[in-house]
């Protein structure tokens, strides 16, 4: 076990290997992660999956940014099945400069659909059970929430990110403010979106377009923003609004979840100036 523990340890980045043995306590460093996966990966077929994160694999690998960072021992790579996470011990531009090159390399493989997202925050390296190296810890937990926002293309950035390039003149003019985004457990985190006119996806995630939707919907009404389309029920809606132009009050009765409250809804909704 001692043996396999100095083998493992010398594929950790130098900043990493003071990792202290377990019951001590973490030890906890600024990491800058780069989140990415494969949008949609599940609906794939396997031998597709398979493909597709083969030539990921392959066109990180030959990024600059990876072979610097790989070869200064600064670098740890995993895997995460539908995409991975790069975790650079390195400076705050490795993973943008990373994005790029693997964004400029996708666009002759249409196939692949992928999202990235990039955080800098505290990380803890650990050895997992199987006695491999992990890291655990807000940083890469932030990352994977950032990129779990976007669409396919996008580069997406923590404002923290965004705040540490901003004062570069070659960065500033590509961090374009989306605002805040509800994540995993409510928790809600500022967005800027990276692009080019080579890289990344200038459109808004339809995450923040959903959730921009609902507030504006709520400021024309009091009524619920309804989370689904309604469809069909025609004929019943003509016949309410038919009854309510005769009446001041109209009372829906049925049995209990017939949708009466969506059908009045949708009424209101239609009826409201």
């Amino acid at each position: 076990m001692k043996e396999k523990r100095q083998n493992l340890s010398k594929k950790v980045p130098r900043l990493a290997r003071s990792t202290p043995e377990a019951g001590s306590g973490p030890k906890l460093e600024i990491a800058h992660v780069l989140n990415m996966d494969v949008v949609e990966y599940s609906t794939l077929l396997i031998t597709e999956q398979s493909r597709i994160i083969a030539e990921i694999n392959r066109i990180v690998r030959e990024t600059a940014r990876f072979r610097l960072a790989e070869a200064e021992e600064k670098l740890i790579c995993l895997p995460t099945g539908d995409g991975m996470a790069l975790v650079f011990f390195s400076d705050h531009e490795a993973p943008i400069e990373c994005a790029m090159e693997i964004s400029a390399a996708i666009k002759n493989h249409p196939e692949i659909r992928l999202r990235m997202g990039i955080h800098s925050g505290p990380v803890d390296v650990v050895l997992d059970v199987n006695e491999r190296i992990n890291v655990a810890g807000a940083g890469i937990d932030v990352a994977q929430r950032v990129m779990d926002c976007g669409d396919a293309g996008h580069i997406l950035l923590s404002k923290r990110v965004a705040d540490d390039l901003a004062p570069l003149p070659r960065w500033y003019p590509h961090l374009h403010d989306l605002g805040e985004c509800e994540v995993k457990h409510g928790r809600k985190i500022s967005l800027v979106n990276f692009y080019t006119d080579e890289v990344g996806n200038p459109s808004m995630p339809r995450k923040l377009q959903q959730m921009q939707a609902r507030p504006a919907e709520a400021e024309r009404n009091n009524l619920p923003a309804q989370l689904s389309s309604f469809i069909g029920r025609e004929d019943e809606v003509t016949k309410i609004k038919q009854l309510l132009a005769d009446t001041r009050l109209l009372t829906l009765t049925g049995a209990g979840g017939c949708g009466k409250t969506r059908l009045a809804l949708r009424v209101a909704a239609d009826l409201l100036p």
